[in-house]
């Protein structure tokens, strides 16, 4: 209590007044209470200064736990409001700004209120003394010499209290975190300190919003690209799985990653094991013509495992290159045919002059032995011998049937020299625009009146599912050799069918589809017979191979059909078969002008021919 408030009042208390015995002691007593009672006043203000500290440290801290949700925000101008919003707060601003240098100007991209008017050029003074100085603080904006050229655009409507800290991205100055307060007032150390750890964690979320641009990035590129690629690390968890593995193996992203590769896709397990090699070694390894199956489908992959640098792990990378051994396959086999046919060539050659010689022999004995010519009269009377007795001895002895026999042989070889010179023969056929499906239709019919067709393996009791595309396009191609093909195809399937048990209610089948192509026209020609073995299917198109019993082929039906394709129609003719399944052949014949596009999808024609009693 003040001494002037109720000095009759304090001496009576302290026994002490104007008129006392012991006035002498009345000042230095007097003196030490205006001491204490000056101690007792600045310990309160200790008090209160200490209490606003710690209310300030305590808002701090609050912003400051909640900066980690602030940087998983995936937004960065949404994660810099939030932090301007928790600065202002803490500190009790009237507004805080982040600013962005672009140009030599600063930009204003975030606010805890409204944006302010933007800063035309970086003045000098403050870049220098933000340069110099993590925090500048300045008690008055107006007063201030660095921000006499700035103040109107970095602080509020009027001058007030600024504090400034510089925000860096990868070490290089990226903007300018400001806190704004009225009226002018002084900075506190805490304050200061404040300002310029949340200018680091703008520094932070600017990196990690780098790092989610660039895991986006490298995302993006490893899902374009159309290989399947799998991240491992060291223990063989996949840690990537781009969008092309997801399609293949049916499996999502999301179950993928974290699992051992053989639980994710059990059927890329072994690729599991050539990742672990490449980690080991650090050196690439590759696998080619893996083979797999996918379903009923056999699969051919390209593998190799790439070893991370300066991490432990590997990326596997895998190429469907199905489609490619099947043209390397086809190539093979084209450079076979080429080989093969010139060895027809001089094959046929070879057999013609004898077998014409053999022919033209026999023809003159069954002339000689069998016609009553005026010749042969002549010459059995000059021998003395009886020509109608000699004509009994020789049917007595089947001469003449042999004599057939040999002629039918020699036709039939003959015919064998004629088919082996058209397989070598590069003819140019004459391609005129022709329609496939009146090609398939006649070929059908000739194939239900064809002798051998209708005697041995009754082609009309076999049912066929024929399907022809309305829209179809003209193709340029011979009929005849198209028709040729076509009919070898049907005989073919027709004498496979015949060695097949079918149950009651199934019966020989084929199911024939003309359809348009991308570049041109496909024949499907599929049956349900009992298909062929891998080793069989692979030899098919080769000249003289069947597995037909000696006498019951020549092996030349296949392979000329397929140069008729390949060489003198520039398409494509392969084979595909299940054991048990059946077989279907497919032809490719390209086009030679390219048809409209757009248009409404052509519908499909589809007829149904039952087995003909």
């Amino acid at each position: 209590m003040p001494e002037s408030s109720n000095p009759s009042a304090l001496h009576r208390i302290i026994g002490i007044s104007e008129t006392s015995a012991r006035k002498s002691y009345y000042p230095i007593l007097q003196r030490t209470i205006a001491e204490l009672q000056a101690e007792v006043a600045e310990r309160k203000q200790a008090e209160a200064a200490l209490r606003a500290t710690v209310e300030r440290i305590e808002r701090q801290q609050q912003a400051v736990l909640a900066l980690p949700h602030m940087q998983t925000l995936s937004r960065l101008d949404t994660a810099l409001s939030h932090i301007c919003a928790a600065m202002a707060q803490a500190l009790e601003l009237t507004r805080a700004v982040v600013w962005r240098f672009s140009d030599q100007e600063l930009h204003p991209i975030a606010a805890s209120g409204d944006l302010p008017r933007p800063c035309l050029a970086i003045p000098s003074a403050l870049l220098a003394a933000l340069t110099q100085e993590r925090c500048l603080a300045a008690e008055d904006a107006l007063e201030d010499p660095r921000l006499q050229f700035c103040w109107r655009h970095l602080a509020h409507t009027q001058p007030g209290a600024l504090m400034a800290s510089l925000i860096f991205d990868n070490h290089t100055p990226w903007g300018i975190l400001t806190g704004e307060a009225l009226p002018p007032r002084s900075w506190f150390a805490d304050e200061k300190a404040f300002i310029s750890r949340m200018a680091e964690h703008i520094a932070l979320i600017l990196a990690e919003c780098e790092t989610q641009r660039l895991r986006t990035l490298l995302s993006n590129v490893v899902d374009s690209m159309p290989s399947t690629l799998i991240a491992v690390d060291a223990q063989g968890r996949v840690t990537q799985w781009n969008r092309h593995a997801q399609a293949t193996t049916h499996t999502p992203a999301a179950k993928a990653v974290g699992q051992f590769l053989a639980d994710a896709a059990p059927h890329l397990a072994a690729y599991g094991e050539l990742a672990a090699q490449a980690i080991a070694t650090g050196t690439p390894q590759r696998r080619t013509r893996q083979k797999r199956k996918s379903g009923p489908q056999t699969v051919f992959e390209d593998v190799t495992a790439y070893p991370l640098d300066h991490m432990e792990g590997a990326v596997i990378r895998i190429d469907d290159v199905t489609e490619r051994q099947h043209m390397e396959q086809l190539l093979i086999q084209s450079e076979k045919m080429v080989s093969l046919g010139g060895l027809a060539a001089g094959m046929a050659h070879e057999i013609n002059n004898p077998l014409a010689s053999i022919l033209g022999t026999a023809q003159v004995l069954a002339s000689r032995l069998s016609a009553p010519l005026p010749a042969n009269l002549k010459a059995a009377a000059a021998a003395d011998l009886d020509f109608e007795a000699l004509q009994r001895y020789l049917a007595a002895r089947d001469i003449p049937a042999m004599l057939a026999a040999i002629q039918e042989a020699g036709h039939r070889a003959a015919r064998l020299v004629t088919s082996m010179l058209g397989f070598s023969r590069k003819t140019d056929p004459k391609l005129v625009p022709t329609d496939l499906g009146e090609i398939i239709r006649s070929t059908i019919e000739l194939a239900r009146m064809d002798y051998d067709l209708k005697k041995n393996y009754d082609f009309r009791r076999i049912a066929i599912d024929l399907r022809i595309d309305p829209n179809l396009p003209a193709v340029p191609c011979s009929q005849g050799k198209i028709q040729q093909v076509l009919l070898n195809l049907l005989r073919n399937g027709a004498e496979a069918m015949a060695e097949k048990t079918y149950p009651p209610e199934d019966g020989p089948r084929f199911t024939i589809r003309i359809e348009s192509a991308h570049d041109g026209v496909r024949i499907r020609v599929a049956d349900n017979g009992p298909g062929m073995e891998p080793g069989t299917l692979a030899r098919i198109m080769e000249p003289f191979f069947t597995t037909k019993p000696p006498g019951k082929g020549t092996g030349l039906g296949l392979s000329v059909s397929y140069f008729i394709i390949t060489q003198e129609h520039g398409g494509r003719m392969y084979a595909e078969s299940t054991p048990g399944q059946g077989s279907c052949f497919t032809i490719e014949l390209p086009l030679q002008r390219t048809t409209k596009n757009g248009g409404p999808k052509a519908s499909v024609e589809s007829t149904t021919t039952s087995p003909q009693g």
